[in-house]
């Protein structure tokens, strides 16, 4: 699976942002360095993983769980029948509809936490998009 930084370093500054604020790290990042790095280091701190994990709604957990019983991922049509669509938007619309704050959906919720990550990677002789677990998840 790829790793946190792989998922998040092409982010755009909007989405870098919400993540943060997701977290709560906002504040600490400093404005001079690369915010992924910097967010992906924060992420990984066991007791701030823990405690935002523990805020996730009941439904989040559960699809958490279920992604790291699969492996870890789970091609991405499959996982959004079961837990919603992980709506396309640019950095304009993200704007005015905040997706972070008002996740339409489970999926949602856990892309703009920064706890999933979508990709195409490599499965069974083909390249198919997944929904998938940082590999440090």
């Amino acid at each position: 699976m790829p790793t946190l930084i792989e998922s998040i370093i092409d982010y755009e500054p909007d989405q870098l942002d919400m993540l943060a604020e997701q977290w709560g790290i906002q504040q600490d990042l400093d404005p001079g360095k690369l915010a992924a790095r910097q967010i992906a280091v924060r992420l990984l701190d066991r007791e701030l993983f823990n405690e935002v994990l523990q805020a996730l709604p009941d439904k989040a957990y559960q699809a958490l769980l279920r992604l790291a019983r699969s492996g870890g991922r789970q091609p991405i049509d499959q996982f959004q029948r079961v837990f919603g669509e992980l709506r396309e938007m640019g950095a304009a619309r993200r704007g005015k509809v905040r997706p972070d704050r008002s996740p339409a959906s489970i999926t949602e919720k856990l892309y703009y936490s920064g706890f999933i990550a979508r990709a195409f990677l490599r499965g069974e002789g083909q390249a198919q998009e997944y929904i998938y677990l940082p590999e440090e998840f």
